[in-house]
């Protein structure tokens, strides 16, 4: 006879090997499988205080609480930007397109900005990955805000009114709220594409990390950049970075965060719109 324990975890690793497949399916050029990730990641994490009837499966599991998340973010006392989980490629060269493009590419475990590498749920679900504060830009995207958005508003499982889209969402998937712009040699700008994409690229390698890390059900996973980088060495991504004033660039989880000594501080240009990356 099948107990709610055993069915749970028949259900836990088939939604996880679902999401090992989009992972393996992005990770070959499909971005769009991300949308696919958000959804099984809300499947695995949402719960509903107002529906009784929606658990996450990791709560039903009973092991929601207690599970330590594999975080690959680095934390910050009010950062003026903040960009974590995803590093900047300049050339990336989709089979569709004849020109090269600047996006945004999930890191995998290749980021050297961590401080605390296991986090209690509610720290690594609430906590800001995406930070940007100048004049006309003022937000901040945790990781919970971004699969959620994408699941139930951005097709992850539901298409909502665009106009009645999460404003902060929108503004990143229309290019109206820029952290970086992309600059060549010559002066010319080009919009940084894939963002949410590799976001929740990043997100699901770190609860497929996290659940490994406890079970023994799933799949063989086999994350790689190396379909995306084409033969473009790995030093050429510009990994997560921070803009802070002060010692804004102390973690909010320990007072030391990096093993070497911190560098030279930078300081945000007041009024930008954004922040202006130049790769020769």
């Amino acid at each position: 006879m099948i107990t709610s324990n055993d069915y749970y975890l028949i259900q836990l690793k088939e939604q996880v090997n679902f999401l090992i497949d989009a992972c393996h399916f992005y990770d070959k050029g499909s971005f769009i499988q991300a949308k696919q990730m958000s959804a099984v990641i809300r499947t695995l994490l949402k719960d509903n205080s107002r529906n009784k009837q929606t658990v996450s499966l990791l709560a039903s599991l009973g092991v929601k609480k207690t599970l330590k998340f594999y975080n690959t973010a680095y934390s910050a006392k009010d950062p003026a930007v903040l960009l974590n989980l995803v590093g900047l490629l300049r050339q990336y060269q989709p089979s569709s397109e004849s020109d090269p493009m600047p996006i945004y590419i999930p890191m995998l475990d290749d980021t050297n900005l961590i401080d605390v590498q296991w986090i209690d749920f509610d720290d690594w679900w609430e906590s800001d990955v995406i930070v940007c504060k100048d004049t006309d830009n003022n937000f901040s995207l945790s990781r919970k805000k971004i699969i959620l958005t994408m699941a139930e508003q951005d097709g992850g499982v539901h298409v909502d009114n665009f106009d009645k889209m999460d404003s902060i969402y929108k503004g990143i998937i229309t290019n109206t709220a820029n952290i970086l712009t992309h600059v060549d040699s010559s002066g010319n700008t080009t919009v940084i594409k894939y963002l949410q994409y590799a976001l929740v690229r990043q997100i699901a390698h770190e609860v497929i990390t996290t659940l490994r890390n406890v079970y023994d059900l799933f799949a063989p996973y086999n994350p790689t950049q190396e379909y995306i980088l084409n033969d473009i060495p790995k030093d050429k991504i510009i990994k997560p970075f921070m803009i802070a004033l002060n010692d804004g660039d102390l973690s909010t989880r320990t007072d030391n965060p990096l093993s070497g000594e911190r560098g030279p501080g930078i300081v945000a240009p007041p009024g930008a719109a954004y922040f202006r990356l130049e790769i020769k």
